[in-house]
């Protein structure tokens, strides 16, 4: 959904640019402020998608059924909890912190940038399994 959203809105300015520059007028304030809000939508809708993927990926690991992925009712229950939450905060930050030093370095950030990401998605996915079961 959030590439769907971001090709929407690029999509739209990227027309009114082109057709602006062939005509010689300027480009379309609308096209730019639907960018925006497109752009706006694809953030809120991914970080929601990304608060909530794991726990579809841990409810199919513990049960073994499919079907448990997609049971929304329990996993926005789970979601809702605060040591949730805070677990997932703690990994956001956890790769931010490593994603900046990683590219921070001019010409290592090329190998250190993708082995800071699997290293943040490592300790955040350890830390979301350590406080499944009590959620």
């Amino acid at each position: 959904p959030v590439i769907v959203l971001m090709g929407i809105g690029f999509g739209g300015m990227w027309t009114s640019l082109m057709s602006g520059g062939l005509t010689g007028s300027a480009p379309n304030l609308f096209s730019m402020g639907g960018f925006g809000i497109a752009m706006a939508l694809a953030i809120v809708v991914g970080v929601i998608v990304g608060y909530l993927s794991p726990l579809a990926v841990f409810g199919y690991i513990t049960s073994g059924k499919f079907g448990d992925a997609f049971e929304f009712g329990k996993i926005v229950e789970k979601a809702m909890n605060a040591d949730y939450f805070i677990v997932w905060l703690v990994a956001a930050v956890i790769g931010v912190v490593l994603s900046a030093i990683a590219s921070a370095i001019p010409f290592l950030s090329i190998v250190l940038s993708p082995a800071a990401s699997f290293i943040s998605m490592m300790i955040g996915v350890t830390l979301i399994g350590s406080i499944y079961k009590s959620l």
